[in-house]
C-alpha cells in the first residue's frame, strides 16, 4: 500500500491504518473471481506486531 513499517515505528497509528487498508484491499482481490492468486507477502509481520487482528 506504499507505506512501510517496522517494529521501531515512528507512528504506530499510521502503520496500523496502513495495514488495515492493505488488508481491506487484499480481501477485495481475494473475492474477485478473475484473480487466481493473491500473495500476502509480509502479512506475518503485521500480525506479529498486532497491526491486524488474527481473528
Amino acid at each position: 500500500m506504499g507505506v512501510g513499517f517496522t517494529r521501531e515505528t515512528q507512528d504506530r497509528e499510521r502503520d496500523i491504518a496502513a495495514a488495515r487498508a492493505g488488508w481491506e484491499k487484499a480481501k477485495d482481490l481475494i473475492r474477485d473471481p478473475a484473480i487466481r492468486l493473491v500473495l500476502l507477502d509480509e502479512i506475518n509481520i503485521a500480525l506479529r506486531y498486532d497491526y491486524l487482528d488474527v481473528a
